[in-house]
């Protein structure tokens, strides 16, 4: 922009140029005319460069701080398949819908094996070798609260009622702790405390629950 505005008074002044033969005082006019204008042009860029320059440096501050604030779904490569191990009637369907309205991909929600008392914290389980369904698995850790929430291997039988998952690769044993909650409240914890990190180092590794 400024060399824009450089030639332009440079045309201006090869225009002026033109009457120069007529007057000494007019092409002195002319000049400071040509240099005030140059000038003025000149600071003009520079004060709209700086403006942009703000706008930008606070759009950036912005984002970064949006980015931070809000906890991310890790929901490809794996299906979620929430077996109910908790005292809450449906809560299983509840979660499923709400794994699917944020993205996952799960299968149809099922009891616990009869072998699985109830439970008060939430279990996650994933096939063991696929490392998507682990990544998934950790993520939603995170997801429920992190806290006491334990992630491991899955063992065979899977402790859901059919004994198996099915086409699923990562396991949701659901506990009281989790049933009849919305993700959003169960994650704003993490999400708002920038602890997501921290806690998915943490994430603990268990057997299925025997009897």
């Amino acid at each position: 922009m400024a060399c824009g505005s450089l030639l332009l008074a440079a045309c201006g002044g090869d225009d002026d140029g033109e009457d120069a033969d007529t007057t000494v005082d007019s092409a002195a006019s002319d000049d400071s005319t040509a240099s005030v204008d140059s000038v003025a042009s000149d600071d003009s860029v520079g004060s709209g460069s700086t403006a942009v320059a703000e706008t930008a440096s606070t759009e950036a501050a912005e984002t970064t701080a949006t980015t931070s604030g809000e906890l991310e779904y890790v929901t490809d490569g794996a299906t979620v398949l929430v077996a109910n191990a908790s005292r809450v009637d449906g809560g299983a369907g509840g979660l499923t819908d709400g794994l699917v309205a944020v993205g996952y991909t799960t299968a149809d929600p099922v009891n616990s094996s009869d072998d699985v008392d109830k439970l008060d914290t939430t279990q996650i389980f994933y096939v063991a070798g696929d490392a998507a369904a682990q990544a998934v698995a950790d993520n939603l850790r995170l997801v429920f609260g992190g806290g006491d929430i334990t992630v491991g291997e899955v063992a065979e039988p899977a402790p859901t009622e059919s004994g198996n998952l099915g086409d699923a690769t990562v396991l949701v044993l659901m506990g009281n702790d989790v049933a009849g909650q919305s993700l959003e409240d169960l994650g704003s914890s993490v999400a708002d405390s920038g602890d997501s990190d921290d806690a998915e180092d943490d994430a603990a590794t268990t057997e299925p629950p025997t009897t």
